[in-house]
């Protein structure tokens, strides 16, 4: 309840609305005495008229907050938007020592493809992992990988970039599919096979991944606090409040509060807070 002769603010919830109306909101109670002000982008409350703001609290002419709920902010930056890139999502590839074994049978026999299955997860932290193993039909079920041919090739620099961009397309082409293992982030792979040309060399098998690491484009914005008012404390440390439906101002309503600290001189206390909190 609210007693006018503390000559404090305090809060108090609406009677609960038909779902015909607007959501049920928290009502902020001033004393009889005190008046509100929303001059400028904010408005403040004293037991007496308000003093005027200097002009640097003042909001530039034409700039005004917007009516939608959505935002807290007249949509001014604080300065350039920023790139900022996450080191811990780039990508990994992983080749199962199947697949070595596969294309050194290859190699032996002198086969001119190998088959090789792709399959791609993503773990809790968003780390993307390409494993590339064996083809397996019997126990990977048929569109839970994506299957590659990996062709056997001579040491060339021409030959293996023409088989990159045939593999390219091969996957893009399988990437349009319907399966678990699709990717949207995807680019390209490529892979080839380069056999030993003599004994006691080992045959080597060349992965390329392309994949793009996540990324974020930060806007900065004006840092705003309230002032430390017994009411800001109570928002911020809403105990013993179970019985209310909102502790909380809402947003139209935090944009007439006004971002001053305990120290500034445009903050007047109420009588029953002076002593207390006053600085």
């Amino acid at each position: 309840m609210h007693d006018s002769s503390t000559r404090s603010a305090c809060f108090e919830p609406r009677q609960p609305l038909s779902n015909t109306d607007a959501p049920s909101e928290a009502v902020l109670l001033l004393p009889s005495t005190s008046q509100v002000s929303s001059n400028g982008p904010g408005a403040q409350y004293s037991s007496s008229a308000p003093p005027a703001l200097p002009s640097s609290m003042l909001a530039p002419r034409g700039l005004r907050f917007p009516s939608s709920r959505r935002y807290l902010w007249d949509r001014t930056p604080a300065g350039p938007q920023v790139l900022i890139n996450t080191q811990d999502h780039v990508p990994h590839v992983q080749v199962a020592a199947s697949a070595f074994g596969a294309v050194s049978r290859a190699a032996e026999h002198q086969t001119g493809t190998v088959p090789l299955q792709l399959g791609i997860s993503v773990n809790p932290i968003n780390q993307v992992t390409a494993l590339v193993q064996e083809l397996d039909p019997l126990v990977c079920k048929a569109g839970d990988y994506l299957q590659l041919n990996c062709p056997l090739l001579k040491p060339s620099q021409q030959q293996l970039q023409d088989a990159a961009h045939s593999l390219r397309a091969v996957l893009q082409a399988q990437l349009d599919q319907r399966s678990s293992a699709r990717v949207q982030e995807l680019y390209a792979l490529s892979a080839s096979a380069t056999p030993a040309v003599a004994s006691g060399e080992r045959v080597c098998l060349q992965l390329q991944l392309l994949m793009p690491c996540c990324s974020l484009l930060a806007t900065p914005l004006y840092t705003k606090r309230l002032c430390h008012l017994p009411l800001a404390q109570a928002l911020l440390q809403p105990g013993g409040m179970a019985a209310w439906q909102s502790g909380f101002l809402s947003m139209d309503q935090a944009r007439s509060l006004l971002p001053l600290e305990a120290t500034d001189v445009n903050v007047s206390w109420p009588a029953a807070c002076a002593e207390q909190h006053s600085p």
